[in-house]
């Protein structure tokens, strides 16, 4: 089995090497991530991503649906924020919102929320205190950075460093009784 596997590594290998030799250089790039196998250490933090995977997926799972249901509040209520500064009348030429559809607003937020030190609220149209839309919009930036980008990013990075926790102790057991 290990044989296979090491035939099919040094194959894709292979593939790798000619298709940047005829094809495009892009394809040498690749080859760097060899360097994940011959480090020790490097296939920790693979093993450390990889050994929970479920619970990474479904955390993950979780921080889209969570998204998705910002994307659709913010597509069907809080449409005078994705106005992109400086469009502020509909019927001025080239009047578009950066929310157009669910679907693209939830592109919208994946992309530029989790992207964005304080999550969604750094994107969407400044709005000063007094203005009547503040308590709503106040609400909607601070829960999508507490439960998108303190919770649920914080989930995934603590399920992560609890694997390298679970790895460095099994890797002190195995030095106890050798």
């Amino acid at each position: 089995m290990l044989f296979k596997t090491y035939m099919l590594y040094f194959i894709t290998c292979l593939l790798l090497a000619i298709l940047g030799t005829f094809y495009s250089k892009v394809f040498f790039s690749f080859l760097l991530l060899d360097l994940i196998d011959r480090s020790v250490i490097l296939n920790n933090v693979i093993k450390a991503i990889t050994a929970n995977y479920k619970q990474l997926l479904m955390t993950a799972f979780m921080g889209l649906m969570l998204i998705y249901i910002y994307a659709v509040i913010g597509y069907l209520i809080m449409v005078p924020a994705f106005i992109p500064d400086g469009l502020d009348d509909p019927d001025e030429e080239g009047w578009k919102t950066i929310c157009p559809s669910i679907w693209v607003c939830f592109l919208t937020i994946l992309n530029q929320g989790l992207r964005q030190g304080g999550g969604i609220g750094e994107v969407l149209v400044q709005i000063t205190y007094g203005e009547e839309a503040y308590t709503k919009r106040f609400f909607y930036d601070l829960l999508f950075f507490l439960l998108i980008i303190i919770i649920c990013l914080n989930c995934i990075f603590g399920v992560i460093v609890d694997t390298f926790g679970e790895l460095r102790d099994q890797k002190s057991q195995k030095g106890i009784f050798c």
